[in-house]
């Protein structure tokens, strides 16, 4: 009986060692033809692939904005700047509508990182802090969103 027990040991080591095998040569096959691609094909490849993830990384874009209550936009007038003309009636020069143009900026902007970190992107640094924001989630290392649970966001 130990002899019957040891050969069909034997047996379904050496069936695992076969197939084993068959799996790294079919690997090995399909490593080598991946490997002969065109650049091009690379990149249409790689394209495929964001693009199939690109529905979870918008779920998840949009999981903090579910906590958005309201959105509140304060227009500022009287200072002379939002209709683009002097308080004579007169136009303005280019280099005092370039000046206008970075101040309202500047009080923009506050509202506009508040934004994006609600929704879990990085506003502050442009175009390059959203795509580095986008990367990161399309790659699953999104950082945990803080949230700001208090009393006031529980409704009875």
């Amino acid at each position: 009986m130990a002899v019957a027990q040891a050969k069909a040991t034997h047996d379904r080591a050496e069936a695992d060692r076969d197939r084993m095998l068959a799996e790294a040569t079919g690997s090995a096959a399909i490593i080598s033809a991946q490997n002969t691609h065109s650049p091009e094909v690379i990149a249409m490849k790689l394209e495929e692939a964001r693009l199939r993830t690109l529905p979870q990384v918008v779920e998840r874009m949009m999981k903090p904005a579910e906590k958005i209550e309201s959105i509140r936009i304060n227009q500022m007038t009287g200072f002379g700047g939002a209709n683009g003309a002097t308080a004579e009636g007169g136009d303005k020069s280019t280099v005092n509508q370039v000046v206008d143009s970075v101040l309202s900026m500047a009080l923009q902007l506050p509202a506009v990182q508040k934004l994006g970190e609600e929704v879990g992107m990085n506003i502050g640094d442009g175009v390059r802090g959203i795509s580095n924001s986008l990367n990161r989630k399309s790659t699953g290392n999104i950082p945990a969103a803080s949230s700001d649970s208090t009393s006031s966001d529980k409704k009875d």
